[in-house]
């Protein structure tokens, strides 16, 4: 029997829909703890169930904004990533922030060659770059 057919991971990149997948899966998950805490909180302890925390979350687009927002500041603050860039010896010319929250620079690395980058605030890593 192959090692496909027992269900072993194949080599090589992961397609679109299985990289949407996980972006997803990480999304819910991380959604359901930061509801489950809420409520826990609210009830003294107890965790809801998943169907609880989607009733939840349906019925109080106030605490959706909320956890937004908790979730967007959670990561690397436009100064930190300003400050690891510099440290690494580029400079930057232009510094946004996406509609999508994603900081978007533009301006040169080390060796002058010109770049445009796009990072994800929560991780700090590169999600996009340009060079040239």
């Amino acid at each position: 029997m192959s090692r496909r057919a027992l269900g072993a991971p194949t080599v090589g990149a992961p397609s679109r829909a299985m990289a949407a997948a996980t972006v997803w899966c990480v999304a819910t998950a991380v959604l359901a703890l930061a509801v489950s805490s809420h409520v826990a909180q609210a009830q003294g302890g107890a965790r809801p169930s998943p169907q609880e925390a989607a009733a939840l979350l349906q019925s109080r687009p106030d605490l959706v904004a909320q956890l937004r927002d908790r979730i967007a500041t959670s990561g690397m603050s436009p100064d930190q990533v300003r400050a690891r860039l510099k440290a690494e010896g580029y400079e930057i010319k232009k510094f946004k922030i996406t509609k999508g929250n994603c900081y978007e620079i533009y301006g040169w690395d080390k060796q002058r060659v010109k770049v445009e980058i796009y990072f994800d605030p929560v991780t700090g890593k590169a999600v996009k770059t340009e060079t040239g």
